[in-house]
């Protein structure tokens, strides 16, 4: 079973970009996903210094407030670094990265493509449980039960004079009791989740765009 959310023209363009992406190769197999995708009138290397580089502050106070609602009872119980003041002009991925505090590791970095995976009880509100991740295989064999495995992409793909860039997000569950806490974990937070990711990839167009203007 696999649950998907996507728009149409993101159908188009997995089919177009599922041979080649490294996702593919790290997490081939997985029970719900998330694509979206949006054409950018900018050259891919700019489009990924725009994936890079945007902050939290330019996609929504919408997002901005999800976020902190979602990170609350951390907030109120540990020290784990927030979407506050402090943040929110700091790279949106420098934040999820593990290197700078967040919770996910950099697997693959291409001239394409980025790739973040994590494992952990992401469906805990106060869970700080993360598993161990160091590298593509750490994360490819990674298969404990009672944790979800993640994995998010961003791809960016030439197209005349534009990009179409693209981000998926995939979920695998190891076991059925697992299966069961994500899908009703899903249910949630997809609304907010799909959300997140169109607003995302339009503060990376706007971004991109602009860098074409300079």
């Amino acid at each position: 079973m696999v649950i998907s959310v996507c728009s149409e023209n993101s159908v188009v363009l997995a089919i177009k970009v599922g041979g080649i992406m490294e996702l593919n190769k790290i997490m081939p197999k997985f029970e719900f996903n998330e694509i979206h995708s949006i054409r950018v009138h900018a050259a891919p290397t700019d489009v990924l210094k725009a994936i890079e580089q945007f902050t939290i502050s330019e996609i929504s106070r919408l997002v901005f407030l999800l976020l902190w609602l979602r990170e609350l009872p951390s907030k109120l119980f540990s020290h784990r670094l927030s979407a506050g003041k402090h943040t929110k002009d700091i790279p949106a991925l420098h934040l999820l990265d593990d290197q700078h505090g967040g919770f996910a590791r950099l697997l693959i970095k291409t001239d394409v493509e980025i790739v973040y995976g994590f494992v952990s009880k992401f469906w805990k509100l106060l869970s700080e449980e993360n598993l161990p991740i160091t590298d593509t295989q750490s994360f490819s064999a990674c298969n404990t039960p009672g944790f979800g495995k993640v994995a998010c992409n961003f791809i960016a793909l030439e197209d005349n004079d534009y990009t179409i860039v693209q981000t998926e997000t995939r979920i695998s569950a190891p076991d059925k009791k697992t299966l069961r806490k994500i899908q009703f974990y899903w249910r949630l937070i997809r609304l907010g989740s799909g959300l997140t990711r169109i607003l995302m990839l339009r503060a990376i167009k706007r971004r991109a765009e602009s860098l074409l203007k300079e």
